[in-house]
């Protein structure tokens, strides 16, 4: 709410309960519908010969983490779910095989993402990473988190939205 310029407000009181106030600012921008996280996922094109490739999802958020499963199996991805960047080091270690793409969250409790995306690129050279956040590309920056030329993709992000940028990242 603050980083969208807004306030929260909490009112408790016992026996009565607690009111949540969200104020936002006044917006000139025109609604657009958003695509829900159960439509489909259409197909992007091709990015290994055989269409697929191994992406670990380091996420520390469940529904997230399911939404980014459901849309990347969909599109013919074999999916590693990690909930945290100590658990991603893990999964990395004991999977054998290949794995294309790291998609992280910056901020998680442990390892934060850029520095699991640093851990990973030093094991499994020429693995691709999109990193992902809530904050702005911009905030990230000026918070002085150095993201070098990885891709970035802004929360929220729609399943369609996801499978593109892990396409592009891999491309």
């Amino acid at each position: 709410v603050e980083q969208s310029g807004g306030r929260l407000r909490v009112r408790t009181h016992p026996e009565t309960g607690t009111t949540f106030t969200i104020l936002l600012p006044a917006s000139s921008a025109i609604a657009v519908d958003r695509v829900p996280a159960e439509a489909p996922v259409p197909a992007m094109g091709i990015v290994h010969v055989d269409g697929r490739g191994t992406v670990l999802v380091a996420e520390d958020e469940a529904v997230l983490r399911a939404i980014a499963e459901r849309a990347l199996r969909k599109a013919g991805y074999t999916v590693l779910l990690a909930d945290s960047g100590e658990q991603a080091v893990r999964m990395a270690t004991d999977h054998a095989a290949s794995i294309d793409l790291l998609f992280t969250d910056i901020v998680m409790p442990g390892i934060h993402g850029i520095a699991l995306a640093k851990s990973m690129r030093a094991t499994r050279p020429g693995i691709r990473v999109l990193i992902t956040s809530g904050y702005t590309q911009d905030d990230v920056v000026r918070r002085g988190v150095d993201m070098g030329e990885t891709p970035f993709l802004a929360k929220p992000y729609t399943p369609s939205g996801l499978v593109a940028a892990v396409e592009a990242a891999l491309a």
